[in-house]
């Protein structure tokens, strides 16, 4: 397959040609992204159109071709998390082995395990997050608060360790620069959720900001875990959605000194069970960056009463500069992938435009990812074909 359109995708991420091609994003905790239908050959998958329940744009789901599994004996099965490297090379948590990171070429095809359980110098403790460097390679943040980069050889090189990082998750980080991430701590009944801004130097990692966010309000509505995104700039971030009621939600921009720089209160559709002192049936929320301004929101709503149904994925579209809302909708696919049509961001440094599926096929015990690109598709209107072309990086 051509070079494989990959590097062309970069660029081509940008053009349109009738569609806008949004990067994608997010969303779905590992919990609610799982579907147990198992996916056909990646030639047989055609696109979908997201269901939409308001806004300007729709969006249009179209896989790539690219399928990551284990297709031979020998080989391990890939995790939930993924991420690609300025060189093009895939990676991803493993299914079965903690400490480990899986890397995979740009045709899906295994190329080696790299680190390992431990604390030695090339080993890492359970992996919590995996982000994508801007000079190649991928960051990797594990549970153990330790901060290692691997290398475009696939060498490891160990950064440094803070207790801030003990934190770290696949949904409550965001890497502002490869020098500088940010934390935000679980949210519980009563306490507010705390955030640190790390930064790395060569021979230290040290607080360079810190603030207090969430409340009891947001603790009986939604999980512990916020989400944190980088919507394209070095100096601020995002965080959020902090649910603040059946119909409402709250967007926090914050800059890197940890002090509130912008806050936007929301109304949204989503059909919420809460509040629910005791926690247990709350949403799991994600904020990840599609374009600069530009945000995806996630939320996953598990089943009233467990057992009983299905869990339930939103997502949102915000263009947080003028707060439009150019997509909601929930993420169910059509008949190849009844249950979630992308389940999370496949992201890289600056853009991407590439969205997955993570499935299991439970009698085999075989999980495999989808690679499929996001589009955000203009309506037909003139009103909605210029606001979806006015999305940045289209």
């Amino acid at each position: 397959m051509e070079a494989r359109r990959r590097g062309g995708r970069r660029a081509g991420a940008r053009h349109l040609g009738g569609l806008v091609t949004l990067l994608a994003l997010l969303l779905a905790l590992a919990t609610g992204g799982c579907d147990h239908t198992p996916p056909p050959p990646a030639a047989e998958a055609g696109p979908q159109l997201v269901e939409n329940l308001d806004g300007t744009c729709q969006v249009r789901v179209v896989p790539t071709g690219l399928m990551i599994r284990a297709r031979e004996e020998g080989i391990p099965d890939p995790g939930p998390m993924v991420a690609r490297s300025m060189e093009g090379v895939y990676f991803t948590n493993a299914a079965y082995e903690r400490g480990v990171v899986l890397a995979w070429d740009e045709e899906g095809d295994f190329l080696a395990r790299v680190g390992g359980l431990g604390e030695g110098p090339e080993e890492f403790g359970a992996i919590a997050t995996l982000r994508p460097g801007s000079e190649g390679g991928v960051h990797v943040i594990n549970g153990a608060g330790q901060w290692s980069h691997i290398d475009a050889d696939l060498s490891v090189r160990t950064l440094g360790s803070h207790p801030g990082l003990i934190h770290a998750s696949r949904s409550n980080v965001a890497l502002l620069s490869d020098t500088v991430v940010v934390v935000v701590e679980t949210l519980s009944q009563g306490q507010p959720s705390r955030g640190a801004v790390l930064a790395w130097t060569e021979d230290r990692i040290e607080v360079v900001g810190e603030f207090e966010t969430g409340h009891d309000e947001e603790a009986s509505w939604m999980a512990a875990m916020a989400g944190v995104a980088s919507l394209g700039q070095e100096d601020s971030f995002w965080t959020g959605p902090w649910i603040t009621g059946e119909g409402t939600y709250r967007l926090e921009e914050r800059g890197l000194d940890g002090r509130l720089l912008r806050s936007l209160d929301r109304s949204h559709p989503w059909d919420l069970p809460g509040p629910r002192p005791g926690g247990d049936g709350l949403a799991a929320v994600r904020v990840e960056s599609l374009s600069p301004g530009v945000a995806l929101l996630g939320v996953t709503v598990p089943p009233r009463r467990p057992g009983v149904g299905d869990s339930r994925a939103y997502y949102e579209i915000l263009d947080t500069r003028g707060e439009e809302r150019l997509a909601i909708g929930t993420r169910r696919g059509d008949a190849w992938a009844p249950r979630l049509a992308f389940t999370g961001v496949v992201p890289e440094y600056e853009s991407t435009g590439m969205v997955y599926s993570y499935h299991r096929h439970i009698e085999a015990g075989l999980p495999s990812i989808l690679v499929s690109e996001l589009f955000l598709e203009e309506p037909g209107s003139e009103e909605g074909e210029a606001a979806c072309r006015a999305v940045p990086g289209a």
